[in-house]
């Protein structure tokens, strides 16, 4: 009886070395540490410095909510600046967590490799701007669910009805 699971594919190795993550060591800008922070997670292990990058980023992303508020011409409600940050941030720090894998071409067939060294995501040059795309995507993404059903305030529906609720023969 022949087992009907595959055999994995071994990762192939990169030929190259991967680059060291950027630090610095006097940081003048929210860039500056939070590269810094991330390089010191990533390479030495350092669990304070995660925390540190976390907290930091959440800063930094409630900025340019902010920003992109006022950018947009739209008043955020209460909280709503800070429940975009906080996803923001969920959705980078999440793609530190998510495996990568690559994609190369071996005979013509496109083939699926992990990366081999420990760390699958990394910034190189503007963390600020990665968390202004991650505000953006927090700000304009919306799952299937989302679309399916949109809960209105009732004071909002007070606003859209001029406060009367007309009964068109449902029960």
């Amino acid at each position: 009886m022949g087992s009907r699971v595959r055999e994995l594919e071994q990762p192939e190795l990169e030929l190259f070395p991967r680059a060291r993550l950027p630090r610095f060591d006097n940081p003048q800008t929210d860039n500056e540490r939070l590269l810094t922070y991330q390089a010191r997670w990533l390479e030495d292990g350092d669990e304070g410095a995660r925390v540190s990058l976390w907290e930091l980023a959440l800063v930094v992303a409630a900025r340019c909510a902010r920003g992109e508020f006022w950018k947009r011409h739209v008043r955020p409600r209460d909280g709503e600046t800070e429940d975009c940050a906080m996803e923001a941030v969920l959705y980078v720090m999440g793609r530190y967590a998510s495996p990568v894998t690559m994609v190369r071409m071996k005979g013509g067939k496109p083939r699926r490799c992990r990366d081999v060294y420990g760390w699958n995501y990394c910034v190189m040059k503007d963390y600020v701007s990665v968390l202004a795309h991650g505000v953006r995507h927090a700000m304009d993404y919306r799952t299937k669910a989302d679309r399916l059903v949109d809960f209105i305030p009732g004071e909002e529906l007070e606003l859209i009805t001029g406060g009367q609720y007309e009964d068109y023969g449902m029960p």
